[in-house]
């Protein structure tokens, strides 16, 4: 299988949120974007505390993971391209 190169690569987007409640946001997506746009923006819970969350998302994808977020009445409080960055804003 041919190797994929970085111009291929899907660019992603870490979004801390307020309160965490990973399966709430994900099934908020779904019913707005329906299970294409849910697939397409590849949101995956990575990290957080119990008050804080992280999820991935598609670069292309952003804004409508944050009006899912805004749909469950949850708070987007960084977006950031690191995995490292996001982490420090959430004190991991």
């Amino acid at each position: 299988m041919a190797q994929v190169t970085p111009a291929r690569k899907e660019r992603k987007r870490y979004v801390v949120y307020t309160p965490r409640n990973d399966q709430e946001v994900q099934k908020a997506h779904q019913t707005l974007f329906g299970a294409v746009g849910a697939a397409q923006a590849g949101i995956m819970a990575v990290d957080g505390n119990d008050t804080t969350g992280i999820l991935r998302v598609t670069h292309t994808r952003v804004d409508e993971l944050k009006a899912a977020l805004v749909a469950t009445q949850k708070r987007s409080l960084l977006t950031t391209g690191t995995l490292k960055t996001a982490r420090e804003a959430v004190g991991n």
